[in-house]
């Protein structure tokens, strides 16, 4: 369609429009979410909408074409070869995921996120205006020059070959020399039997059987034909301007005006057509004639709708004044301001028992809902104030708590004021809780208040005070029972409970909280809306205090850390509102673990207030008050229909050369200096593209998925050598998950000196020359040694230099393990490690002792080895008590070292599953050193079974803890103070062996 016509249809359509008025519709809520220039569209002039295979919206506009993900908009206004898109008319995809484009400039298509055109420029006009794909292997143009069929062999997508359209203009058609405006056709369509309807303005054709016919000419020239509904060779329905859905039936011809057309659900659930008409969205049904549901989009001001898109549950309508999103709402967003024109802030509701409902604004006015709609009730029970809460006693008494003008009693419609010179604890007010013994008390600033009646009627309040420590006010909003009949309240100050009238701060699983609002499901659990720490869902324990089940966050899949009301519904599902919306969190049957969020997107009160309040009404329906509105919503019609996001990879991008990586579909190879790599990833849900929350993880190096939140890129950088698996898939705000994951594999190849015939060769030359140093430094000590001055010096000393080579022996053999295995990245880092605890232990060999500080550095650099053989299942921890002086405290060299060795090879190895030891330096009095050796392997039992079997029967003791025992003995000779060494198992509740403890004695050396 020529744009300068489309721009007269559409005005004209305006005119008649206002000429008629708009036709009345059964009232639905949608919300409204509109694009345009200003969003990143290149035009707000919008002509055409389709969806790709991989689910991307295409929109044609005025300035070229706009591709869609739901965060951003992604322009073409050239093909590849710099040609310009122009005025799109249509988008058609294809079987082969190609994207078919007619404008006014020609043919194109779009493939491997290039566009291609295919058409010939010429000077006469190129203009496609609608794309239709035959079975026979052709595809149907309607062109300025009238409907041409092309053969799609014929085409060239490399865009070395271009069709003149004209060319393939039908034989049958008689305008072939007329002026544009004859010639011209807007739309094809095709019905099942294969008949093909070809649409002017004002003319409409059927071709069948190679013969072409008119078969409708429309007098009026303003009624002009929008779309075409083809049924078969004897019936096709068309919409117009100005009358609707016309119907051909056998040469006779039918109007179906909109009074006709349009019958309210009825047929509803029978086969229909969603179309633009003039009006709005319809739902047409052929078969009966008639248009089941109606979209009145002239209420939005989209007054030029150009085309129209259906998505799952929701439309997608494009116009000239932008892309237009239309949603289905659960919520009833009420007007307020035709309750009260100068107030929109509601605080509380409450149901009474002759059925009323009636709600809390500000300055003191009580409405009630009506059938119609809303009346005011009790206009200024107090002059200024808010009404946060209603409660109706078994007297039939109103009890009314302000916002800072204390509590009101409406008796016989008549109120009365109570304030602190009446005996309150405070005047600003939040909450009643009504215990369920008789006992009401009202909840606010500093605490609460009993409101005891007497036989006679007259009140009077027992106050119980709570002074502001962390806050200005101490301001409390809720309150609970617990199961004893303790009274607890929520606040600013945190968690408060009752005990012998006196009000105590209570923390829960050490969580510092300020707590905006309490409520008790079905099940007793307690959920807590907190000021920064999300959602907490607790319990009351045997001893009738609070204790945290769950704390939901953001990580979780909330809106927000921060929430201002929670309430459990009848179904027991949890519902929770923060100044962003409001979040649903399912504890019943199907939603169970369900986390949903709704906003203004899904047509709830906008963003920005301040407060919050949620009721369940007698019928179901939640009640919910805002500063900035009133809405209500049927929770069980809450699950609108959702398909599953579909997850794509959009880019990978090397970090160092930031170029990007063409062809993800295929195996890729990166060098080891290209080993950082950027993945951006883009999940379609168009109906809540905000809700998503991604989630990744790389094979090959992640063992379990990251969370990236909302965040749609990760880095990884310096990967080291290895074949990779890149994973991403994605969670909406309906706890619909994507049925597929997105995938791109690649490998980072090695450097020739990570080979392992290389690695293995350094290894082989550098323990040589170690052993050979170690050796030389052995024997120069033992030729230095003062044999008659320095006895159990040397004896020590000799028995020290036995350990070195057995250590060193252990270490070059884990890293052989390691290089037969192939596991050269970890045999690096072993090695560098290795070689850093060699040097530390040249260092200390000559001495005697060394200090607390030295030994858990060199035992740390040693388990850091063994971790690295071990992998991730190994755990440590080094501790020693604060007044140990870590600097000044000695102790023998390398005595600890073979009790760690031991624990490792005979108690560790051969467990399976989470390996852990712990090593703990204490000071059992001030001449004693204890070292406490504990890990959960196999025991001793089994490990001397194990070491038997090893050596065929043979028992033999461990060398190592031979030379413990026997450098303690000289330690006791040396320094007459006794030492002391025993090994246990350790044993679980059940009586199984858990592990094994060593316990080690020493005195106390100081520098």
């Amino acid at each position: 369609m020529n744009s300068k016509l489309k721009r007269y249809v559409l005005l004209l359509m305006f005119f008649l429009i206002i000429q008629q008025g708009v036709p009345a519709q059964v009232p639905a809520t949608y919300s409204y979410e509109f694009f345009n220039s200003s969003h990143g569209l290149p035009s707000s002039e919008i002509i055409c909408l389709a969806k790709d295979k991989k689910g991307f919206l295409w929109i044609g506009t005025s300035a070229g074409l706009s591709r869609y993900d739901g965060y951003e908009f992604h322009n073409y206004p050239h093909t590849k070869d710099n040609d310009l898109i122009g005025f799109v008319n249509v988008i058609v995809p294809d079987e082969n995921d190609r994207m078919w484009i007619g404008s006014d400039a020609g043919l194109f298509y779009y493939a491997n996120d290039e566009i291609i055109k295919i058409s010939e420029t010429s000077s006469s006009p190129q203009g496609v205006n609608d794309i239709l794909f035959d079975n026979d292997g052709g595809v149907w143009l309607a062109t300025e020059n009238g409907p041409a069929l092309v053969k799609i062999d014929d085409l060239a997508f490399t865009g070395s070959k271009k069709l003149q359209l004209s060319d393939y203009v039908l034989a049958q058609w008689p305008f072939k020399q007329e002026v544009i405006d004859t010639r011209r056709v807007i739309q094809i369509r095709k019905a099942t039997d294969g008949t093909v309807y070809i649409a002017q303005f004002l003319n409409l054709y059927r071709f069948s059987d190679d013969k072409l016919e008119l078969i409708h000419q429309i007098a009026d020239q303003r009624d002009k034909i929008l779309s075409v509904f083809p049924i078969n060779k004897a019936k096709v329905f068309y919409n117009s301007v100005e009358t609707e859905i016309h119907k051909i039936e056998n040469g006779l011809h039918t109007n179906i005006k909109h009074k006709t057309l349009y019958q309210p659900a009825v047929n509803e659930n029978r086969e229909g057509i969603w179309h633009l008409g003039t009006f709005g969205l319809y739902y047409f049904h052929p078969e009966k004639e008639v248009a089941s549901q109606f979209i009145n989009t002239i209420d939005l001001g989209v007054i030029w709708p150009t085309n129209m898109l259906k998505e799952d549950n929701f439309f997608w309508v494009g116009s000239y004044n932008g892309l237009v999103k239309i949603k289905p709402s659960i919520f009833t967003v009420y007007d307020v301001t035709k309750i009260l024109s100068r107030h929109q802030d509601y605080y509380s509701f409450v149901e009474l028992k002759n059925g009323r409902f009636l709600l809390g604004s500000n300055r003191g006015n009580i409405i009630q809902k009506t059938d119609t709609g809303f009346s005011e009730l009790y206009k200024a029970v107090v002059p200024t104030a808010e009404i946060k809460s209603i409660h109706e006693d078994e007297r039939g008494w109103l009890w009314i708590a302000t916002g800072y003008q204390g509590l009101a009693l409406i008796k016989k419609d008549k109120p009365i004021l109570f304030t602190t010179q009446n005996g309150l604890h405070d005047n600003s007010l939040s909450q009643f809780l009504n215990t369920g013994d008789g006992r009401l008390y009202v909840i606010g600033d500093q605490g609460l208040s009993e409101i005891i009646v007497s036989g006679s009627g007259s009140v009077s309040f027992k106050r119980y005070y709570y002074q502001p420590n962390i806050s200005k006010h101490a301001k409390f909003f809720s309150g609970i029972k617990g199961p004893d009949g303790t009274i607890w309240i929520g606040g600013e100050e945190g968690i408060l409970h009752l005990v012998n009238d006196s009000l105590h701060h209570f923390i829960i699983s050490k969580l510092i909280i300020s707590a905006n609002d309490i409520s008790q499901d079905k099940s007793g659990n307690i959920w807590i809306a907190t000021d920064g720490e999300g959602i907490l869902k607790c319990e009351f324990n045997k001893k009738n205090e609070l204790e945290l089940l769950k704390q939901f966050t953001e990580k979780d899949g909330l809106a927000s850390q921060h929430y201002l009301s929670i309430l459990s519904d009848r179904e027991n599902n949890i519902w929770a509102g923060s100044s962003m919306g409001l979040t649903f969190i399912g504890q019943q049957e199907k939603y169970k673990n369900y986390i949903v969020n709704f906003d203004e997107s899904d047509g709830f009160i906008k963003s920005g207030y301040y407060s919050f309040k949620l009721h369940q009404d007698k019928n179901g329906t939640i009640w919910v008050g805002t500063t900035s509105g009133i809405a209500s919503f049927k929770p069980d019609e809450f699950f609108l229909s959702s398909v599953p996001p579909a997850m794509h990879i959009s880019a990978v991008r090397q970090i160092r050369t930031n170029e990007e990586v063409p062809d993800l579909l295929t195996n890729k190879s990166f060098s080891h200096k290209d080993n950082s790599l950027n993945f951006s990833f883009v999940a379609l849900d168009y109906a809540n593209q905000k809700g998503m929350r991604y989630f990744y993880k790389l094979e090959g190096l992640d063992s379990n998925w990251i969370s990236a939140g909302n965040l749609r890129s990760v880095n990884y950088g310096n990967l080291p050598p290895n074949n990779y698996l890149f994973r991403v898939k994605a969670l909406n705000n309906k706890g619909r998950a994507s049925e597929q994951d997105a995938v791109f594999s690649f490998v980072i190849t090695a450097p020739f000196w990570m080979t392992w015939w290389f690695m293995l060769l350094a290894l082989a030359v550098i323990g040589l020359m170690l052993i050979l140093v170690i050796r030389r430094r052995i024997a120069i000590i033992k030729t230095k040694a003062n044999i008659k001055q320095q006895l159990n010096s040397l004896e020590i000393r000799a028995l020290r230099s036995q350990m070195n080579p057995h250590f060193i022996f252990n270490s070059l053999n884990s890293i052989s393990q390691l290089v037969a295995s192939k596991r050269n990245d970890e045999g690096l880092q072993y090695l560098s490690k290795f070689s850093k605890l060699l040097r530390l232990v040249l260092d200390e060999s000559e001495k005697s002792f060394i200090s607390l500080k030295d030994e858990m550095r060199i035992l740390d650099l040693y388990l850091q080895l063994e971790s690295l053989r071990f992998g991730s299942s190994f755990y440590y921890t080094i501790q020693a008590d604060e007044e140990l002086d870590e600097e000044e405290t000695l102790l023998p060299t390398f005595l600890i070292h073979p009790i760690i060795e031991n624990a490792i090879w005979h108690g560790l190895l051969h467990k399976e599953g989470e390996r852990r030891l712990i090593i703990n330096f204490q000071r059992k009095d001030k001449d004693k050193l204890i070292c406490i050796v504990k890990d959960n392997g196999i025991g001793i039992e089994a490990a001397t079974f194990k070491k038997q079997q090893h050596l065929n029967g043979e028992k033999q003791q461990s060398k190592g803890l031979k030379m413990v025992k026997e450098r303690l003995a000289l330690l006791a000779e040396q320094k007459h103070i006794g030492t002391d060494f025993r090994m246990e198992d350790m044993k679980d509740v059940n009586g199984y062996i858990s592990g094994t403890k060593c316990t080690l004695e020493l005195p106390v050396i100081y520098e």
